[in-house]
């Protein structure tokens, strides 16, 4: 290597290192805002991040956005700079939809998506009953299961079967509940201790 490709590569060196040393003085953050959160706390998800008040303001990227995305409570970030100094990061939380009693007894709480959220309180609806290959439709159940008010959803050989106070509503499937689920709010909800059957051509009262 000859002496001119040395220098060469010297002076490159020392403009990368200045670059870095300027991004890290000259640019460096000085206010973070967090938005979005319900669940968690703002300087937690600033945390998480890695985008601090002193860090430099040229490394907040999609890249710490990425980070936020792999805590399970965080659905979707998005990091956004603002020169000079500051930055916006933007979350999507995932919300509790259910509980899940497992094989094993353990309970555990489940978002729409299926992801589990540590540390969530059950929201008052649990699901008991359904294998990991049913759950996914389950979780769908649930979201109507739970504009219902109910407090459990147990899976059935022919359906799906829920509680809402003393009052039972089996459903063979989500499409028939969601297509009768006003029926069943308007004569079904009326009645304590009622039994209301949720077929694909309508609805049945007990």
């Amino acid at each position: 290597m000859n002496r001119n490709v040395r220098r060469g590569l010297f002076a490159f060196g020392v403009i990368v290192v200045s670059l870095f040393a300027s991004s890290w003085f000259f640019f460096p953050v000085w206010g973070v805002s967090v938005s979005g959160t319900r669940f968690l706390k703002p300087k937690d998800v600033a945390r998480m991040s890695g985008v601090l008040p002193g860090n430099p303001w040229l490394w907040a990227s999609t890249a710490r956005a990425g980070a936020l995305e792999a805590n399970p409570w965080v659905r979707q970030a998005r990091i956004l700079k603002r020169f000079p100094g500051r930055v916006e990061i933007r979350i999507q939380e995932r919300v509790p939809l259910a509980g899940y009693k497992r094989a094993d007894g353990s309970l555990i709480v489940l978002a729409r998506d299926g992801v589990e959220l540590p540390g969530a309180k059950s929201p008052g609806l649990l699901l008991e009953g359904f294998d990991a290959l049913a759950l996914p439709e389950a979780l769908r159940v649930a979201e109507l299961a739970g504009q219902l008010g109910a407090q459990k959803l147990r899976f059935t050989p022919q359906g799906f079967l829920m509680r809402v106070g003393k009052t039972e509503i089996w459903s063979d499937s989500y499409d028939s509940l969601l297509k009768y689920g006003g029926s069943v709010k308007m004569f079904g909800m009326n009645r304590e201790g009622a039994r209301v059957n949720v077929y694909p051509w309508g609805v049945s009262v007990q």
